[in-house]
């Protein structure tokens, strides 16, 4: 815990940081939360530019709200972050295999989500779409970032 203390703390002024650094983030946590709940939960990423940056705590907010209400039942699960460069916008998907009750909303519509909106527009205003649904897996968040 101390580690992931003294990451968000390092981090959490900064109006941006590498992909990279909240990617290990995302994996201190995931690690604490193994641990704490005796489960075996990773995070992969595919196509990630190290060179790229984004507002702090955008995937690990995701990652908490995933662990949260996805997992109550299970003891492994994969969050996997996917980077998708097109002609002019970068999307960020950020997927998990959480078991989420088809009673909850669709979308995310709490405190993390208008935490992500927030930094997203702080940093690229009007440039940014975000959406996050139930998969047919389990959850999927897409972050969008136009280039102008």
């Amino acid at each position: 815990m101390a580690e992931e203390f003294r990451m968000i703390n390092q981090i959490s002024a900064l109006k941006q940081i590498p992909v990279s650094q909240e990617i290990e983030l995302c994996r201190v946590h995931l690690k604490i939360m193994s641990y704490r709940k005796g489960a075996d939960y990773k995070m992969e990423s595919s196509d990630i530019d190290e060179q790229d940056t984004i507002p702090p705590m955008i995937f690990h907010t995701l990652v908490e709200n995933g662990l949260t209400h996805g997992y109550e039942n299970k003891i492994a699960g994969t969050f996997k972050l996917q980077r998708i460069k097109n002609s002019d916008c970068i999307k960020y998907i950020l997927t998990n295999d959480g078991e989420f009750n088809s009673e909850e909303p669709k979308g995310s519509t709490g405190f993390g989500a208008k935490y992500i909106k927030g930094r997203l527009e702080e940093v690229y205003p009007n440039r940014w779409k975000f959406f996050s649904n139930r998969s047919a897996h389990g959850w999927e968040s897409i972050i969008e970032i136009r280039d102008n």
